[in-house]
């Protein structure tokens, strides 16, 4: 069996963020991405018609790599909030974003416009989404064993 080296799991952990669809092939090591339709709407499957074929042609050799529900990237985003110092008024701001309709979309501006912040948060975010396919991929491994 394969393993994916740490530069491996990072760029799976930024297609998933990025709404794309990743696969591992543990027996030889191929990796495979293709956008996730519910993310994208229509997609150009000629442009993926290679990885899409594979997929077909082989849907048994390939384990995927799930991308976080919406449950895990709102709790993502409350643990940020948590980080920041309890006086700090962004804090307050992206908690009133978190409990108003389009949350995601709401908190989403905030941040933009946050300035220091905003890189601590892009920060926070791409380690915890590492720390995610890290995780999935020994719960990969772990099933494969079993």
């Amino acid at each position: 069996m394969s393993t994916l080296t740490n530069n491996q799991l990072a760029e799976i952990a930024e297609d998933l963020q990025g709404g794309m669809r990743v696969f591992w092939n543990p027996e030889n090591g191929e990796l495979l991405t293709v956008p996730d339709e519910s993310q994208f709407g229509i997609v150009d499957e000629d442009l993926w018609a290679e990885q899409l074929e594979k997929l077909e042609n082989n849907p048994l050799d390939y384990k995927q790599f799930e991308g976080m529900s919406s449950k895990e990237a709102f709790n993502l985003m409350e643990d940020f909030i948590e980080t920041l110092a309890n006086k700090h008024p962004l804090k307050r701001q992206l908690k009133e974003a978190l409990g108003k309709p389009q949350p995601f979309a709401k908190y989403k501006w905030i941040i933009e416009g946050a300035g220091r912040e905003k890189q601590e948060w892009f920060t926070f975010r791409k380690q915890q989404w590492l720390e995610y396919v890290e995780k999935t991929y020994h719960d990969i491994i772990a099933a494969k064993e079993n």
